[in-house]
């Protein structure tokens, strides 16, 4: 029942949104050689049941969120109305809920792809794991061959793991894909946008969360009385007039002495701080400069936000 000033003014997630629209935002495509014709045809029939650009943008901003986005691969997962024709289906999976199994001794060698999620079925939490994973010779009758395809698993948590099922699934490649968002070193798992600038942005927050306090509090003059012991009147409206009968009293307005230059500088360089460590320009900073850039300074100016952006594209 009291009065909240705490505010959130997200600038880390504006920024998130720019470099995805940078990544993205334009429309990306994918061109097969001349000659293959009927393979270009069916891989933009497969981007269009999966409404490519809307699904780029959910993987792209999974990646800038969480280091690593991950998609994965439906067979004949999508039935068209018109024709009854199916197409894979490319689904967006959370990160929070993926982890990655790795050779030790090859940090990009991936073993296999976890992913574990709790429901509830009939009242009850149920815990449930899908291990997609590459084939070992111990699958196949034939031990001496060396597998090229993959195992996918179902798991179910009863008291211990116990395995539901297992499919092969018949390609060379994973039925999950995922890439790095910015580049790390020694792990498979990417960098996010955002690892370096929630820290500023909460302090951002505290800061201008304080000075909506302060505003609240002492916004108007307080007015203060010294040297009388009893008035004629105790409060009074903007037509009326109070009166001392002690010729030593005297009443007087409590104004600020700042206007909280301070407070406003220190949150001001907090914007730019986050604006910095995300790679991105804060354009409110351009507002008295802008008829005085040239081509030249604004690539200048763009030149981190366009670096990050080219690196992407190699990892994306």
């Amino acid at each position: 029942g009291q009065a909240n000033d705490n505010i959130s003014l997200n600038w880390l997630g504006l920024a998130v949104d720019r470099g995805v629209s940078m990544l993205v935002g334009g429309g990306v495509e994918f061109i097969l050689p001349e000659e293959a014709d009927d393979q270009q045809e069916y891989i933009d029939g497969v981007w269009e049941a999966n409404k490519k650009n809307l699904l780029l943008h959910s993987h792209a901003t999974d990646g800038a969120l969480f280091g690593t986005p991950f998609m994965k691969i439906v067979p004949d997962g999508i039935t068209s109305p018109y024709t009854d024709e199916t197409s894979p289906r490319l689904v967006v999976l959370d990160p929070k809920l993926m982890k990655i199994e790795c050779d030790p001794r090859d940090k990009e060698h991936v073993t296999a792809y976890i992913m574990e999620y709790r429901t509830t079925e009939n009242g009850k939490e149920k815990l449930y794991r899908e291990v997609t994973r590459r084939a070992t010779p111990d699958d196949y009758d034939t031990p001496d061959i060396e597998p090229t395809t993959w195992v996918i698993e179902q798991w179910e948590f009863v008291s211990t793991w116990q395995k539901i099922s297992a499919v092969e699934w018949p390609y060379d490649f994973p039925p999950i894909l995922h890439n790095k968002n910015l580049p790390s070193i020694h792990s498979i798992y990417g960098t996010s946008d955002i690892e370096q600038v929630i820290n500023p942005q909460d302090k951002y927050n505290f800061v201008q969360s304080n000075n909506l306090k302060i505003n609240r509090y002492h916004a108007h003059p307080k007015t203060w009385g010294a040297g009388f012991t009893k008035t004629d009147k105790t409060s009074w409206g903007a037509d009326e007039m109070i009166t001392v009968s002690d010729p030593s009293g005297k009443i007087a307005n409590l104004e600020m002495s700042s206007d909280l230059s301070g407070a406003r500088s220190i949150a001001e360089d907090l914007k730019q701080a986050i604006f910095a460590l995300a790679r991105d320009v804060d354009i409110s900073t351009l507002n008295d400069k802008m008829g005085q850039l040239t081509n030249f300074g604004l690539k200048l100016l763009y030149s981190d936000a366009l670096a990050k952006v080219a690196t992407k594209h190699l990892l994306y």
